[in-house]
């Protein structure tokens, strides 16, 4: 009940369910506060002209990416003892593969996660569960990808976790029944603050190795930064997102 309550409240909190929101009460205000159904309608309008920008969703997005690339030394220096991969979601009934299999930001992190096993031999952990309660584990689905597309085979898996906050919380128990307290996690380079910051909460040294980084790119700007599109548009909604989660789990957890 509490996961579809909080889908519910996400949809009109974070774009563009906030911008119908917004369109809906400037009309209803319309004829009793026109002035005030004005700004509001002024507002939203600007708002999401903004978020369609390159330039203004590439700004966000460098705002919130607060982790470089993990260098080679980095990682020697890290002494971690196992990679951590952060599910990031499924595709739901993938007709092509005959049911639920990992979304594209989760096959990021997954081949990120490989080409670091690959330099450090270090063990992998996934971990992801099943919101719905009736749907493989995101844990079991990434497990499968390793294993089929990579001939990987993962260590440990996480399967009962619902958000970050318990990746986080649930993985830690599983490595430290394996002494293990040093990792490198992996995630998007956006959602790595919040990440890094629950793991450590739960006692682990943790160095960041994030990837899909989607800020500017060495402070290159061009006229296609100002023209409209609907990735800038996208993207301009992960900002918010993890802009709101970042606060929302400060208040939290």
């Amino acid at each position: 009940m509490l996961f579809y309550l909080s889908k519910i409240i996400k949809a009109f909190i974070i774009p563009p369910g906030l911008f119908v929101l917004s369109f809906i009460v400037g009309l209803i205000l319309l004829k009793r506060k026109p002035r005030l159904a004005k700004n509001i309608l002024i507002i939203s309008v600007t708002f999401f002209s903004l978020m369609c920008l390159p330039i203004f969703s590439s700004v966000l997005m460098t705002s919130i990416e607060t982790y470089p690339a993990l260098s080679d030394e980095k990682i020697q220096q890290s002494n971690a003892q196992a990679i951590v991969v952060l599910g990031g979601g499924r595709q739901y009934d993938a007709k092509e593969y005959g049911g639920d299999t990992v979304s594209p930001f989760t096959l990021l992190r997954l081949r990120y996660a490989v080409t670091l096993h690959k330099k450090t031999q270090m063990p992998l952990l996934v971990t992801g569960g099943a919101p719905l309660n009736d749907r493989i584990p995101e844990a079991e689905l990434m497990a499968a990808v390793l294993i089929d597309d990579y001939a990987i085979t993962t260590k440990w898996l996480e399967q009962k976790s619902k958000n970050t906050a318990e990746n986080a919380a649930l993985s830690a128990k599983i490595l430290n029944a394996e002494n293990i307290n040093n990792i490198l996690l992996v995630t998007q380079a956006w959602h790595m603050r919040r990440a890094v910051r629950l793991f450590e909460n739960q006692g682990l040294t943790v160095t960041a190795a994030p990837t899909m980084f989607e800020g500017l790119k060495n402070n290159e700007i061009s006229v296609f930064d100002f023209l409209p599109s609907i990735k800038a548009f996208q993207k301009s909604g992960y900002a918010i997102h993890e802009i709101i989660g970042q606060l929302w789990y400060l208040m939290r957890y």
